[in-house]
């Protein structure tokens, strides 16, 4: 199966073309957030490397999110875009389950940790388990110490964390069995996204474009914002 990813849900995006699970290439846009420029040129650049017309496209993976609501946007309607003019099935890759496979084999607890601002992080738990990586909990919207408190009492150490959400919070998880990852590993990759999402898709997990919505966990600060306002002029 011919299988295009997208992941725009950082501040670095990415695109990879796949053959089954067999990352082919993978390319990364120029760091700062220019998903809305540079996205549908890297995925021409990359169709044309491995030679695919736009019909041979059969299977396009999106990283879902949570993350940048802009990204997340961008990279949702471009698949809604490639799968109404190929007629290419699509699925929803969590962006949480994609950083955490950017964890070195050696540790069995992962946490990947994603700055949500107001003083909240996008985080989920995961086991390795008979060489798996398994999620233990859904997507979280929590505190930094709220986090750190439920990953000592529930989960064996050493953690391993990674994400942005370390830069913001660093000091918060800092512990004993806290185990920080060198900030290459932050990034969510395209290349990564292919491979579950072709697995999930091999699975029987389905999500149609039609039905395609960004995985916020919470409204845009902004829209909070001016419904306040809304509010108090009442």
């Amino acid at each position: 199966m011919n299988v295009i990813a997208i992941e725009t849900s950082g501040k670095i995006g990415s695109v990879a073309a796949a053959r089954d699970a067999k990352v082919l290439i993978e390319r990364s846009f120029e760091k700062g957030m220019r998903h809305g420029r540079d996205l549908v040129p890297e995925l021409k650049n990359v169709t044309q490397a491995v030679g695919w017309k736009p019909a041979d496209i059969q299977l396009v993976a999106i990283s879902i999110g949570p993350g940048s609501y802009t990204g997340l946007r961008i990279g949702v309607a471009c698949v809604k875009t490639i799968a109404y003019v190929t007629g290419a099935q699509t699925v929803a890759v969590p962006t949480l389950d994609v950083l955490a496979h950017n964890a070195p084999a050696e540790f069995d607890t992962l946490c990947p940790v994603l700055d949500a601002k107001r003083k909240q992080v996008y985080s989920a738990i995961y086991r390795r388990e008979g060489g798996a990586v398994v999620r233990k909990n859904d997507d979280l919207l929590i505190s930094p110490a709220e986090l750190v408190q439920r990953l000592q009492a529930e989960f064996p150490r050493p953690v391993f964390l990674l994400g942005d959400g370390l830069a913001t919070y660093r000091a918060e998880f800092i512990g004993e069995g806290m185990v920080h990852a060198d900030e290459k590993l932050w990034t969510a990759r395209a290349s990564i996204v292919a491979c579950l999402g072709f697995l999930r898709f091999k699975a029987g997990h389905r999500d149609p474009w039609q039905q395609l919505t960004p995985r916020y966990l919470r409204r845009p600060e902004a829209e909070e914002v001016w419904e306040k306002r809304k509010k108090a002029e009442k």
